[in-house]
């Protein structure tokens, strides 16, 4: 909604702005750093013509360069405005707008441009009394490092993670907004919720990190059009539920086969709550069990609650989720009586609630952030916990911190419950903070809360997912960025205007887990996967294009007390820092790798041997490329010997990527193996590597003819609605009989029937960096540019409309034919050279708006890079030039090397030898 708003009122403002200024314009180059600006003067309301002229990769080459425009004078705020637009609606803009509003002294504002490239226009304008002096510059403004003198700061080796996505296919696992997981405890399984489409995720341990297999396992819900989906296991009996919201009420299934086969359940489930449903389960309180339930048919309780806006409501089913008790309100908006009256509820809240948890007492918690408010709905209030100890028939609720928060705050809060029935809850107030807080005595009163982002230097987070094991043991993931600047709309009054969600924010995001051993007293806080940005430069919004990754993540324990955590990536392709991100929701999960894991009696000795690598790659007819992953086992690994076919062909070798260009004998297989070597030695072999000629390459002799080189997709998956949306490849071609031009062929599974405004969307990431799109549809084709958004409002969201703006290239031509959309353009005429990269190159196809919701299509691509290497490429004998690999020098393993954020400090020596001597200690005690 703010959006809205802004943008009508920026569009009164710049529609026909008054160029007063002095000067009247200026260009932005390289040149004008922090001692070299633009200046200009004005009077308030006065305009600045600014034209920024950056080289088109300065973003991604500059990665902590910002445009920086300060205001000083009596400004009231400051405004930025891109004016490239056809519409002339600011916010039809090609990139960003930017408000002023972050106070640096007195009368002085400063906001700040994500510097992107190429040739942009924008309107700089300011409000406020007399003479205003601007000051425009390209300034590096790095990440806040955090601080790590303070007190709850864990020394020592701390826990390690990886990230894992889909490889099985391009197309699985694109619509992960909002992601759940669950395990189950029989086979291991992982299962992962993909909006409608719940997947199943293998990991094969021989290897650490390990090797993994995504697979879908849909349900009968997973072809009906919801909202709102959870994957929940009760790792009791390792039964797993799929609940869907389908409008004023939620649908559940459960299967007990590990997800081959489903059955319906959620009879009875509340009609009066619209969003936000959650499923629990765990054991039943043992006061009164005889007379509170007196005839349970499953081991455990199954607990179901939602929300409307002003109320929630929770049920309890004792048949194993096949149906639901009445509901009970746990609590309203505007306290209208008692808890033991189950009509009504003495309980102030309001949306939104978090994700309900059992404890091992029985003991059920409903986490929200915002109670006692001082306005009933959207007033603000404080983050509090709605208890049952008597198996959800009544609920009290309990104020977990004084600091302010309330609906409008991003982020949902997040519980979890010890061994030892101890109480962690993670929230987000209105300052944007990470904290988490304990209680020992079912959430009455709390200690040792801490923010726990301000370890690692975040300013705002959102998503927080927690869980706990042994008693002590405890984590947390969120979503946070270190950019220590707000933009636009921020100030102290709590107006409920949240900086981070703007679409104008110019920090990145991060996945952070956080992990205490001892209650909250001290944490480890790792950066997860520190160059694979979770958003680039952009905020997450409560509205808008930004809006990708929805309101929250999940997190759980295995069997052996690794945590794993479930998020959306949203940020591909051309995206990265410095560059505006493309809002993406492709599913990813983080998997402890090394480190104390929540349960004591599986921790691993540390520090030791480098855990087996795991090798994976590619080979074309000229060379094999080898990727090494291995976690470290708490000691630096100092290099990796490379054998091929028991023959080692590289010793002490310092980086994770290898070339063998001797790797090119007709009709020979490869077979490759790792180690990695630490200061306590040499690990285990890596798997066995022995890839096929063009397997995973990123461009074969295929393309050099239609259809080109094939990225296939699967098939019948669910959301492929109606059936001439399943799309069977997407090919890309440089064919040697059409010199110049390029072309893209998409396969449906059935001829194309197209009609109204059904379309199918061919998306890539240009070198320039822009993101361009083209639709071919039943009317015709159509060519237009973003900023990586695929919606840019909720119409658009229902109609699958791109705003178009100017200067978009032409085709050399488009069209369908029987089951094939081809699309052919001259590279000469975009700008493509050879040696270019197009990245993220995805295609859409969309049914007619009327036919369902956004996630009703089906997505092939999203993280394909395809190579331009010209339409001669095979008559050169189709090599691809191996890539560049840096190497750093080559150095003996060493004792007194260390990682500082790791172990606490520097660790030379004298630190490694009593951590050494701990080691051994315990390996003498475990062996006896």
């Amino acid at each position: 909604m703010r959006h809205t708003i802004l943008g009508a009122a920026l569009a009164a403002v710049f529609t026909t702005p008054t160029l007063a200024a002095d000067p009247a314009s200026g260009t932005l180059t390289a040149a004008n750093d922090e001692a070299h600006p633009l200046t200009y003067t004005s009077d308030a309301g006065d305009a600045f013509a600014l034209t920024i002229e950056l080289p088109r990769d300065f973003g991604e080459k500059h990665p902590f360069t910002f445009i920086r425009i300060r205001f000083s004078g009596a400004v009231d705020q400051g405004e930025a405005v891109e004016s490239d637009s056809s519409t002339g609606d600011p916010m039809d803009a090609t990139a960003h707008w930017a408000q002023g509003g972050d106070p640096v002294a007195d009368g002085l504002d400063q906001i700040f441009l994500i510097p992107d490239g190429g040739t942009r226009q924008a309107i700089v304008n300011s409000s406020g009394t007399g003479t205003i002096a601007v000051s425009i510059a390209l300034v590096e403004v790095p990440d806040d490092p955090g601080d790590r003198t303070l007190p709850y700061v864990a020394q020592g080796i701390g826990p390690r993670f990886a990230t894992y996505k889909p490889t099985d296919f391009p197309g699985i696992g694109l619509s992960a907004a909002e992601p759940t997981l669950g395990i189950n405890p029989n086979t291991g399984s992982v299962f992962y919720m993909n909006t409608i489409e719940p997947l199943r995720v293998k990991f094969d341990d021989a290897t650490n990190p390990a090797q993994q297999k995504w697979e879908s396992a849909p349900g009968n819900l997973s072809s009906v059009v919801t909202l709102d989906p959870i994957i929940t296991v009760d790792v009791t009996t390792g039964r797993v539920f799929n609940v869907q919201l389908a409008g004023p009420i939620s649908a559940a299934e459960f299967s007990d086969d590990d997800g081959v086969t489903w059955l319906p359940g959620g009879e009875g489930f509340p009609a009066s709550s619209v969003d936000h449903q959650t499923l629990g389960a765990g054991p039943y309180p043992s006061a009164g069990l005889g007379a509170l339930i007196p005839h349970p048919l499953y081991p455990t309780a199954i607990y179901y609650c939602s929300q409307g806006l002003a109320i929630a409501y929770c049920s309890r089913s004792d048949d194993g989720g096949v149906t639901f008790k009445p509901s009970i309100p746990i609590y309203t908006a505007a306290t209208t009586g008692t808890s033991s009256d189950p009509t009504s509820v003495a309980n102030n809240c309001t949306g939104i609630h978090g994700h309900v948890k059992v404890a091992p007492d029985g003991t059920v918690y409903v986490p929200n952030k915002g109670c006692q408010l001082d306005v009933p709905v959207l007033g603000a209030g404080h983050p509090g916990l709605l208890v049952s100890e008597d198996a959800g028939n009544t609920w009290s609720e309990y104020q977990v911190s004084e600091l302010p928060s309330g609906y409008i705050s991003k982020t949902d809060p997040s519980v979890a419950i010890g061994r030892d029935n101890t109480v962690y809850f993670a929230y987000v107030p209105f300052d944007g903070h990470q904290h988490v807080a304990v209680s020992q005595d079912h959430g009455q009163t709390w200690f040792n809360d801490f923010d726990v982002g301000a370890i690692v230097g975040i300013h705002s987070a959102v998503f927080p997912a927690m869980v706990a094991g042994d008693p002590g043991r405890a984590a947390v993931a969120f979503v946070g960025t270190a950019f220590p600047y707000f933009n636009s709309f921020y100030n102290s009054t709590l107006d409920f205007n949240f900086p981070a969600q703007a679409m104008d924010f110019a920090g990145s995001w991060h996945l952070y887990i956080a992990s205490t051993l001892d209650y909250g007293a001290h944490w480890f806080v790792e950066e997860v996967a520190p160059e694979d940005l979770v958003q680039g430069p952009g905020g997450i919004g409560n509205a808008g294009s930004d809006r990708n990754l929805l309101d929250f993540n999940d997190a759980t324990i295995d069997s052996e007390g690794r945590v794993l955590v479930s998020y959306a990536d949203g940020c591909l392709g051309a995206c990265s820092r410095g560059t505006q991100g493309h809002f993406h929701r492709v599913a990813v999960i983080a998997r402890q790798t090394g480190g104390p894991r929540m349960y004591a009696a599986n921790d691993p000795v540390e520090p030791a041997k480098p855990a087996a690598p795991r090798v994976s790659g590619y080979r074309t007819p000229g060379y094999v490329v080898l990727k090494i992953d291995a976690d470290d086992g708490g000691s630096p690994i100092s290099g990796y010997r490379i054998t091929r076919d028991g023959e080692t062909i590289a010793t002490n070798y310092t980086a994770t990527t290898f070339v063998d260009k001797a790797a090119n004998a007709p009709g020979a297989t490869y077979h490759y193996h790792a180690t990695a070597t630490n200061a306590l030695g040499e690990s285990a072999p890596s798997n066995e590597f022995a890839p096929l000629v063009d397997e995973h390459a990123p461009v074969t002799a295929a393309v050099c003819s239609v259809p080109g080189q094939l990225w296939l997709d699967e098939i019948n998956e669910p959301g492929a609605r109606p059936p001439w949306a399943d799309l069977v490849s997407l090919g890309i071609a440089e064919p040697a009989d059409q010199p110049g031009k390029l072309l893209f062929t998409v396969t449906p599974a059935v001829a194309i029937p197209l009609q109204g405004d059904a379309n199918y969307i061919v998306t890539f990431d240009h070198p320039n960096a822009r993101r361009y799109a083209i639709n071919v549809g039943g009317t015709g084709t159509t060519v237009t540019y973003t900023d990586g958004r695929w919606y840019n409002s909720t119409a658009d969201q229902l109609h699958a409309d791109l705003f178009a703006v100017a200067d978009t290239p032409t085709l050399d031509s488009s069209g369908i034919t029987g089951s094939t959309v081809t699309i052919v353009l001259d590279k000469a005429t975009w700008g493509i050279d050879t040696g270019d990269v197009l990245k993220n190159v995805t295609v859409r196809a969309l049914p007619a708006a009327n036919e369902g919701l956004v996630f009703v299509h089906d997505d092939l691509g999203y993280d394909v890079s395809q190579p331009i290497v010209g339409n001669d490429f095979c008559a050169k004998g189709a090599v691809l030039p191996p890539p560049d690999v840096a190497v750093g020098p080559v150095t003996p393993p060493s004792a007194t090397s260390g990682d500082s954020t790791r172990f606490g400090g520097a660790l030379g020596l004298l630190t490694l030898l009593p951590m050494l001597l701990v080691a051994l200690i315990r390996r003498a005690s475990r062996a006896a």
